[in-house]
C-alpha cells in the first residue's frame, strides 16, 4: 500500500458536461496533477462521469455539482449557502469550466474564498482551429503550464483474463450516440455484425444505454449467443473496465468513443457532420471513417445509384443528380438569402432562425413543467419564480441571439435530456397530447369580442369542438377503410408528422395543429364518400349488442319457483 500523498494546497476543478466533454478535459486535469504533484485535487462535477478522473489518477475525490445550495451562486445578488461558501473557502486554487458569461458565479465564489480563480471555456467553438483538449489547456498557462500532453489518457488495467478467453480477442461496438443524426443506420450495423460473425472468430461486445432503446437486443438476436455479450446501461466505471478488456472499438461520434480512445483501444469512429478538427477522439490508434456528405449522405448516394438507368455511366448519373439538386436548391437559397443576411447583420450569424435553440432550451431544462411545457415560453421573466428567472438569465447572457449563446442553450438542453431521459420522455408524450388537443381560444376570444352570453359562446364552442372531433374521427376511419391502399395518403401523413416533430422537441399547444388539419381532409373525405357507412356501422353495433344480450341471458341461472 502506497503512503498517502503529502498535501501542499487544495485544488478544485469544476466541470459539468456530458461524457465526451469531461474526457476531453482529462488532459487539463493531468497537467494540473503533474504541475502540483503534492496537492489534493477535487472535482466538482456529475459523479457518475467525474469518477473517471479518480480512475485516471488525476483527481483524489469527486463532489456532486447538483447540490441544491449551488443555485444561489448563479444568481446576481442571490443568497449564498453557508455550507457551500465554506466549501469553496477550503481551496487555494479553483479552476472552473462552467458557462459563466457574466462572471456571476466567479464573483459570488470570490465572496467566499481568497483562492486563485482560473476561468476556462465551457466548450470550444465548433468552427475553431484548435482541438477541444488544447482549448481546455489554454487557461492553465496562467499557472505556468505549457506544452502539456493534449491526449486524454485513462490507463486502466484490464482484469486478468481467463486462459480460455485470452486467446480470442473481443471487439466492442457501440451502435448509437446521443443523437440519431450521428448514427449509422441500424441495417448497416446488422450487415457489419453478420459479416463479423461469418468471417471472423472475434467475440463481440455490444455497448449501449437508454438512447439505443431495443436496438442492442435486435442486433444481438442475429448473432450466436456464445459470441456476443451485451453491456447495456452499465455504470461508466464498470463499462470502462469492460472496454479495457477489448482489442478494438467501433462507434459513432459519442462520449463512449472518446472513452475507448482514452483507454488506448484501436478505435474506428464512423463520423458524421461534427467538425473533426475540434471534436475527434484522441488516442494512440484512432481512425475516422467519414463521408464528405455525412452519414445521412451515404443513404442519399445509395438511393441515387438505385435510380440509374440500365447501362447509364456513373458520370452521367452524377451530372443528372447535380442538375436536379441545383434546380431544387437555387430557388430556395435565393428565397432565404435575405433572411440569412439580416440575421448576420444583426450579429446572430448566418442562420435562418435565431429562436430554434431558445425554444429547444425552454422546453428542456430543470424548470420546464412536465405537463404545460410551453409555460416558460409564454411568460415574461419577471412573472416567473426568482430561481427560474435567474437560471434563464444566466443562460441567455447579454446577447441571447448570438451564436455562442444559442450554442450554450442547445448544449444545456441536450445535457438535461441525456441526464433525465424519463422526464424528457414524459414531456414528449405530453407535447403530443397537447399538439392534438382541442383549442378553445377562438371561441373564447370571439365571445369576448362580441360580448356574447354564455349560451351563445357555448354553441360556438360545441360547433368548433364537434367539427374538430368529426374531422379527426373521419380521418382515422378513412385510413381504416383504405386498407392496404393506405399508402396513397403517405405524402400528407409525412407532411403532418414532419410539421409536428419540432413541437415534440420543444413545446406544444393545441393552436399549433391548425395548419396541418387540412392535410387530414383526404382520408376524412374517403369516409364521407361511403354513404352506407353509418348504416353499416349502426347495424354492426346493433348485432353486436344483441349477441351480448343473448349470451348474458344464457349465462343467467334458471329461476326457481317459490
Amino acid at each position: 500500500m502506497t503512503a498517502p500523498r503529502p498535501v501542499q494546497g487544495r485544488i478544485l476543478v469544476i466541470r459539468g458536461g456530458a461524457i465526451g466533454d469531461f474526457i476531453l478535459t482529462l488532459p487539463a486535469l493531468a497537467a494540473v496533477r503533474r504541475q502540483f504533484p503534492d496537492a489534493e485535487i477535487e472535482v466538482l462535477g456529475y459523479p457518475h462521469i467525474a469518477r473517471l478522473a479518480v480512475l485516471a489518477g488525476v483527481a483524489d475525490r469527486v463532489q456532486p455539482i447538483e447540490a441544491r445550495g449551488l443555485a444561489g451562486f448563479f444568481a446576481q445578488g442571490g443568497g449564498l449557502d453557508p455550507a457551500i461558501a465554506a466549501y469553496f473557502g477550503g481551496f487555494h486554487l479553483i479552476i472552473s469550466y462552467l458557462y459563466d458569461p457574466d462572471a456571476i458565479f466567479r464573483t459570488n465564489v470570490a465572496f467566499c474564498t481568497r483562492a486563485q480563480f482560473v476561468q476556462g471555456p465551457h466548450r470550444p467553438a465548433d468552427d475553431g482551429p484548435l482541438h477541444a483538449t488544447e482549448v481546455f489547456l489554454q487557461p492553465l498557462e496562467r499557472l505556468a503550464i505549457f506544452e502539456a500532453d493534449a491526449v486524454p489518457r485513462l490507463p486502466l488495467k484490464a482484469d486478468s483474463p481467463s486462459p480460455d478467453r485470452s486467446a480470442i480477442p473481443m471487439l466492442a461496438l457501440h451502435p448509437g450516440s446521443g443523437s440519431e443524426r450521428k448514427n449509422w443506420p441500424e441495417a448497416r450495423w446488422a450487415a457489419l455484425l453478420d459479416r463479423l460473425a461469418r468471417e471472423t472468430t472475434v467475440r463481440l461486445l455490444l455497448v449501449g444505454g437508454e438512447a439505443e432503446g431495443e436496438r442492442l437486443e435486435r442486433l444481438a438476436a442475429r448473432l450466436p449467443a456464445d459470441r456476443v455479450q451485451l453491456a447495456r446501461s452499465r455504470p461508466l466505471e464498470e463499462l470502462a473496465r469492460a472496454l479495457a478488456e477489448c482489442a478494438a472499438f467501433v462507434g459513432h461520434d459519442s462520449g463512449i468513443t472518446h472513452l475507448a480512445a482514452a483507454l488506448g483501444l484501436r478505435v474506428l469512429a464512423l463520423w458524421g457532420a461534427t467538425n473533426p478538427v475540434v471534436w475527434q477522439p484522441r488516442g494512440p490508434a484512432v481512425r475516422l471513417l467519414q463521408s464528405p456528405t455525412g452519414l445521412a449522405g451515404l443513404a442519399v448516394i445509395w438511393a441515387g445509384w438505385q435510380r440509374r438507368a440500365p447501362g447509364e455511366r456513373p458520370a452521367l448519373l452524377v451530372g443528372r443528380g447535380l442538375m436536379e439538386l441545383a434546380c431544387l436548391t437555387l430557388p430556395a437559397l435565393l428565397l432565404l438569402a435575405p433572411v440569412f443576411w439580416l440575421n448576420h447583420q444583426a450579429g446572430a450569424g448566418w442562420t435562418l432562425s435565431v429562436n430554434n435553440e431558445r425554444n429547444f432550451f425552454l422546453g428542456n431544462n430543470p424548470h420546464t413543467p412536465l405537463y404545460k411545457t410551453s409555460h416558460l415560453a409564454s411568460q415574461k421573466l419577471d412573472a416567473l419564480p426568482p430561481a427560474t428567472a435567474d437560471y434563464l438569465r444566466r443562460i441567455y447572457g447579454e446577447k441571447p441571439h448570438s451564436p455562442q449563446t444559442r450554442d450554450a442553450m442547445r448544449r444545456e438542453a441536450l445535457d438535461y435530456i441525456t441526464q433525465h431521459p424519463g422526464a424528457s420522455l414524459l414531456r414528449t408524450f405530453n407535447r403530443l397530447r397537447a399538439f392534438w388537443g382541442f383549442d378553445y381560444q377562438l371561441s373564447a376570444e370571439t365571445a369576448k369580442l362580441h360580448a356574447w352570453p354564455a349560451w351563445k359562446a357555448g354553441l360556438m364552442l360545441l360547433a368548433e369542438a364537434g367539427g374538430y372531433a368529426l374531422v379527426m374521427l373521419l380521418a382515422l376511419l378513412g385510413l381504416f377503410l383504405a386498407g392496404r391502399n393506405w399508402r396513397v395518403f403517405i405524402l400528407p401523413l409525412l407532411l403532418v408528422l414532419g410539421y409536428q416533430a419540432p413541437y415534440l422537441l420543444a413545446f406544444a399547444a393545441p393552436t399549433y395543429h391548425f395548419p396541418v388539419v387540412p392535410l387530414l381532409f383526404p382520408p376524412a373525405g374517403l369516409a364521407l364518400a361511403r354513404p352506407d357507412l353509418v348504416d353499416r356501422l349502426a347495424r354492426a353495433w346493433t348485432n353486436q349488442w344483441e349477441t351480448i344480450q343473448a349470451r348474458a341471458r344464457q349465462d343467467l341461472p334458471a329461476s326457481s319457483g317459490p
